[in-house]
């Protein structure tokens, strides 16, 4: 029996194409037979440290090259990756550590001392990779250098977990979602080849590789020997410096990301693009317009998908001009219905459920289809239209945010007599976090810098309000439980403007 698994994937592409760029990062460049290489040997320094088959490893780092040598090591072995924001705060880690109950915590050079106070406390062994003697822990590239350079043996099978993305649950809670070696081998297979089946100028990866988006690039990437091109962050900058530099064919960006391309990109050249992709959010017909008037001999379209079941519908360029607003078919082996006005999604790519949450899981995989929450219609020939969210889940930029979460951290500041966090929509970033404040008497309502400033250690980033209001009165709940009526003040809030 054939079994799929990620380590094979980089294996053909070392074998078939070892002298081609794998991925780049800044100024480092590595090809894929060095990337084998290294992997294979990580691989082993790991089984030598006790990393085995199943067991849960969590990454906290920065983005690296090392981290794709860390993905296919682990896949090799047959354990579980589990990469995590480097932006959260230790509460926020603390509180995935203690979900999670990982085998071991590798981490970057830059978290290895906050590290080694979470792996104490979790008492659970602290690998380090790109740290050098001096940090704590098990030094992974010393341990690495010193390992075999034969091939690594592959000890995963088909049905093994390999990768848990975490996403925010509606209360809060992380909620990982455990994606299979062969789920994650179908992505790349039932995704559209976009351009060449293999080969070619590369691909612009605007995502961080803690987000499922990021690998589905970069392993897409490493299945047709194509070159990935990361960056530090999703700058307009930094894009356009991948692109100039490294003439990649295709990008995918997420609205806001391309209006900053668009707005910083006076002067640059562009011609190199075949396909500027977007999607995640409402994309505007003006934005598609903007976008293939900059870059004129690039194709365009706007795909759907998620961190359970990966991409899943999708439009081409001729269509969507046709077809405004729509994400449009689902893509080969994806099934897709509407029951109830919410979307229902199927397909080998689906994810096994949530790591030890069976209610969760049994809600979202009912009847063997995966309830996206999506409010989605479809039109007479078939294409479908996301019109809202059944979920009070905020999506922004890409990012899943629970207002429970939000509102627990806004409520410890002083002077706060209620608040609610809601998402409101956005043209770039599809939803922005808004907070309603009800104040103690006579106290001022916060500004944005100043909740910046008193979450900065409670919340990553992507969490905090980039909106504030003031409610005029009590927040509306319900009577029976107390609930804030979050859907209630969203609704007041668009028709104010």
């Amino acid at each position: 029996m054939v079994e799929y698994t990620v380590s094979k994937l980089l294996r053909i592409a070392a074998a078939t194409a070892p002298n081609r760029i794998a991925a780049t990062l800044d100024e480092e460049a590595v090809t894929f037979r060095d990337c084998d290489r290294k992997a294979a040997r990580l691989a082993h320094a790991l089984t030598n440290w006790g990393v085995r088959r199943q067991h849960r490893v969590v990454y906290w780092a920065d983005i690296s090259l090392r981290t794709i040598d860390l993905y296919f090591a682990l896949s090799h072995v047959g354990a579980i990756f589990v990469p995590v924001n480097p932006a959260l705060s230790l509460p926020e880690l603390h509180a995935v550590i203690d979900y999670l109950e990982p085998h071991f915590i590798i981490a970057g050079a830059g978290h290895a001392a906050a590290a080694e106070s979470v792996a104490r406390r979790a008492g659970i062994p602290l690998g380090v990779l790109g740290g050098g003697r001096s940090c704590p822990g098990h030094d992974l590239d010393d341990a690495a250098s010193r390992a075999s350079d034969g091939a690594a043996p592959d000890c995963a099978s088909s049905a093994d977990i390999q990768v848990m993305f975490l996403t925010s649950g509606s209360t809060g809670r992380p909620k990982a979602v455990r994606i299979s070696q062969k789920a994650q081998w179908m992505r790349c297979a039932s995704s559209p080849s976009y351009t060449e089946v293999g080969g070619g100028r590369g691909t612009a990866n605007m995502f961080p590789l803690f987000h499922m988006a990021g690998w589905h690039m970069t392993v897409q990437s490493v299945a047709r020997r194509r070159a990935v091109h990361l960056v530090q962050r999703a700058s307009s900058e930094a894009l356009w410096q991948v692109i100039e530099a490294h003439q990649p064919q295709e990008l995918y960006a997420i609205p806001a990301v391309w209006r900053r391309l668009l707005d910083g990109g006076a002067g640059r050249d562009g011609r190199c693009l075949v396909h500027a992709f977007t999607g995640t959010s409402r994309v505007e017909p003006e934005l598609v317009d903007a976008i293939l008037q900059r870059f004129q001999g690039a194709r365009t379209g706007v795909y759907y998908g998620s961190t359970e079941l990966g991409n899943a519908i999708g439009i081409g360029h001729d269509d969507l001009l046709d077809h405004p607003y729509s994400v449009g078919i689902p893509l080969p082996g994806v099934e897709a219905r509407i029951e109830d006005g919410e979307l229902l999604l199927r397909s080998e790519t689906m994810m096994d459920g949530y790591h030890a949450l069976p209610e969760e899981t049994a809600a979202a995989l009912q009847g063997g289809w995966y309830h996206t929450g999506d409010l989605a219609e479809v039109s007479p020939d078939g294409f479908f239209e996301i019109v809202g969210r059944r979920r009070e889940i905020i999506r922004s930029g890409g990012e899943s945010i629970a207002p429970s979460e939000v509102e627990a951290a806004l409520r410890t500041l002083p002077d706060v007599a209620d608040v609610a966090v809601v998402g409101l929509p956005h043209e770039g970033w599809g939803e922005v976090v808004c907070a309603v404040f009800v104040m103690q008497a006579g106290k001022e309502t916060p500004s944005i810098e100043a909740l910046r400033g008193a979450l900065a250690d409670r919340l990553a980033s992507f969490k905090h309000p980039r909106i504030v209001r003031a409610a005029s009165g009590p927040l509306p709940r319900t009577l029976a439980t107390g609930q804030i009526q979050r859907s209630q003040i969203r609704q007041a809030l668009i028709a104010q403007g």
